[in-house]
């Protein structure tokens, strides 16, 4: 494949999600929702996907819509399992609000197999449009956590979530961590998305910090090598690659097919910034277009 506007537009396109409440950048509802509809209409559209909101936080949400509003939406549900069948009504009852997905983390402190097979029981009666992702935690068990999910079959609706990064060191997974999970999901057949720390398409150390970020490019490559079967030390090496034209040619050599395949494990990652990524994107002339 070359970089071209086609190819771009099925490599990212959707790719972002709106974290704008979330940490670090802790925007306030009213200026997120405002500043989310700013995006929808400009040239960064084609980049975003849902705008992500707490389920404790969905009537403030919906007090800060407008007439003429269609927000599509992503909860994520802080109120325990038990609260997403009251969250799912609100939303869905709202017609401003069209409800993508749903976002379970699961305890961190029980046993990640049976927390997961209670999660999906919870989610199995989401609406038809609406996919279901259980955020796993790193923990010993999240293999066997993952393949519990993995059992409803390969499919688009259900899925599960990766934290790549966080406010300490130790929130941010290796390499081989991330390697593992993706080849998890793309031997299971399963979507992911990722949330925290990908402010950059590529890997790279924070000068503010000095935390080891992954790069949202490098996970796209890396899904590509583990579906043409490269193994799991290179998908580790490729998320450990901090030179984006050695990025950017892998893409150069990866099939279209591949490319989709790709985009339906890797669905998504959240991110209190649209315009950090965009950035990144444009500068290597990735950046999908507005058509």
């Amino acid at each position: 494949m070359s970089t071209t506007a086609a190819s771009s537009a099925a490599l990212f396109g959707g790719l972002v999600d709106d974290a704008a409440v979330f940490p670090p950048g802790n925007a306030p509802m009213d200026v997120a929702v405002s500043a989310h509809r700013e995006l929808r209409t400009g040239p960064l559209d084609p980049l975003v996907g849902v705008f992500l909101c707490p389920a404790s936080r969905l009537r403030e949400l919906r007090a800060r819509l407008r007439e003429g509003d269609l927000l599509s939406l992503g909860l994520i549900v802080d109120t325990g399992a038990q609260g997403v069948p009251a969250a799912v009504t609100e939303a869905t009852a709202e017609p401003r609000i069209a409800l993508k997905m749903i976002e379970l983390p699961l305890p961190g402190e029980t046993d990640p197999t049976t927390e997961a097979g209670a999660a999906l029981t919870t989610l199995a009666a989401l609406p038809p449009a609406t996919r279901g992702f259980i955020e796993l935690p790193r923990k010993p068990g999240w293999r066997d956590a993952l393949g519990v999910v993995g059992t409803t079959g390969p499919s688009a609706k259900l899925g599960v979530k990766l934290r790549t990064g966080g406010a300490t060191a130790g929130h941010f997974p290796t390499d081989g961590a991330v390697a593992d999970f993706i080849v998890a999901c793309v031997d299971g057949g399963l979507p992911f998305k990722c949330t925290a720390g990908l402010h950059r398409a590529v890997r790279h150390t924070a000068e503010d910090t000095g935390f080891e970020h992954h790069g949202f490019l490098n996970i796209v490559v890396a899904t590509c090598a583990a579906l043409i079967g490269a193994g799991r030390a290179a998908v580790e090496t490729t998320l450990a690659e901090r030179d984006p034209t050695a990025l950017t040619d892998a893409l150069r050599g990866v099939d279209d097919t591949i490319v989709t395949k790709a985009r339906a494990h890797f669905v998504s990652f959240g991110t209190c910034s649209v315009e950090e990524p965009a950035a990144d994107l444009a500068d290597l002339s990735l950046l999908p277009e507005r058509q």
